[in-house]
């Protein structure tokens, strides 16, 4: 039996935000992490309005 299992880092973080140039500023200057992709998911995500962006660091 494993009495504990630690993270040896992580795979990707994923954000969807309506402020896209504040959300990559804080992801990349604050936390430190390198932009992958950025994808419009205005189409697949209607409810949250026009310009929806989903990004993966």
């Amino acid at each position: 039996m494993v009495d504990s299992v630690a993270p040896h880092g992580l795979h990707h973080v994923t954000a969807i935000a309506e402020d896209p140039r504040r959300n990559v500023d804080f992801y990349t200057t604050v936390l430190g992490l390198r932009l992958v992709k950025r994808t419009d998911i205005s189409a697949a995500v209607p409810l949250q309005g026009s310009g929806t962006t989903s990004f993966v660091w």
